[in-house]
């Protein structure tokens, strides 16, 4: 969706940024398309 660590923190409900990235499970195939679009 686009949102910031500390915007999906909220939005959680984590308190602790640890707690959010044991429970945020980041994948490849959807970082790509951003570091293309950033590298652009």
């Amino acid at each position: 969706m686009g949102l910031a660590a500390p915007e999906v923190a909220v939005i959680s409900g984590q308190r602790n940024p640890r707690m959010l990235f044991r429970y945020m499970h980041l994948r490849a195939e959807g970082l790509v398309p951003k570091l293309n679009q950033w590298i652009q």
